[in-house]
C-alpha cells in the first residue's frame, strides 16, 4: 500500500507546479508557441492546484477501500473476522505499534544540520523566483528584465533563469558551518578547514547524466 501510495503521489503532485515534471514544461511551451501566451508558474498552479488535491484524495479513498476495505471504515465486522470487541482491539495494537516505530525513526532523525537547512532555504528562494517571475496577477521581477536586442526581437527572462541560479548556488554554498570560526578572536583564515560545496561538481554531473 505504501509503495502505491508513493507512486500515485508522486504522479499526482508533479502536476502541481510547472517544473514538477519535464511533460508540463513541454506543454508550457506548446501553448506558448501556439497562441502567444506564456503560461507562468503562478498562473500553472492556480490551475493545477485544485485538481492536484482533488486527484490526491481520490486516490487516498481508491487505496483505502482497495487495501483496506469499507467495511473497516464503517465499522461493520467482516465475515469469517473475529468479533467486533477482538477485531477493534487489535487495530488499535497496530495503530500504536505504527506510532511506535514512527517516532522512533522521527527521533532517530536529529536535528535539524546545517546542510538540511542550506537546503531548504535554496529551495525556498527557487519557489520564490519561479513564483515571482511573471506571476499575472502582478508585475513579476522577470517583467522588470525584459528589454529588446539589437535586431529588435524583444527578450525576457523565462524559467531557466532562475535553475541556473540554484544550480550555481547549491555548488557555491557551504554545507558546514566553519565560517562561522572567523568570528571567533584569535582564529586566523589559514587554520581554518574549508567546508564541502552543498552539491560537488561530480555528484551533480552524475545525477544531470542520468
Amino acid at each position: 500500500m505504501l509503495a502505491m501510495a508513493i507512486c500515485y503521489s508522486a504522479n499526482i503532485g508533479g502536476t502541481g507546479t510547472l517544473v514538477g515534471t519535464g511533460a508540463n514544461v513541454i506543454l508550457s511551451e506548446y501553448l506558448n508557441e501556439l497562441d502567444g501566451n506564456p503560461v507562468s508558474f503562478g498562473t500553472w498552479m492556480a490551475f493545477s492546484v485544485p485538481q492536484m488535491i482533488l486527484c490526491l484524495v481520490a486516490a487516498w479513498c481508491w487505496l483505502y477501500f482497495y487495501f483496506i476495505g469499507i467495511s473497516s471504515m464503517l465499522g461493520r465486522k467482516r465475515s469469517g473476522s473475529v468479533d467486533k470487541e477482538k477485531e477493534k482491539e487489535l487495530q488499535q495494537q497496530r495503530n500504536e505499534s505504527v506510532s511506535r516505530v514512527i517516532r522512533q525513526k522521527f527521533s532517530e532523525l536529529g536535528p535539524m544540520t546545517f546542510h538540511e537547512g542550506v537546503v531548504v532555504f535554496v529551495f525556498l528562494i527557487a519557489f520564490n523566483l519561479w513564483f515571482f517571475l511573471s506571476p499575472g496577477f502582478m508585475t513579476g521581477w522577470g517583467d522588470l528584465l525584459e528589454s529588446t536586442n539589437a535586431m529588435g526581437e524583444e527578450t525576457n527572462v523565462d524559467d531557466a533563469t532562475p535553475a541556473i541560479l540554484i544550480a550555481l548556488l547549491v555548488l557555491a554554498l557551504p554545507a558546514k558551518p566553519t565560517f562561522l570560526q572567523l568570528f571567533r578572536c584569535g582564529r586566523k583564515p589559514g587554520l581554518i578547514q574549508p567546508s564541502p560545496p552543498v552539491i560537488d561538481w561530480k555528484t551533480a554531473q552524475y545525477n544531470v547524466s542520468l
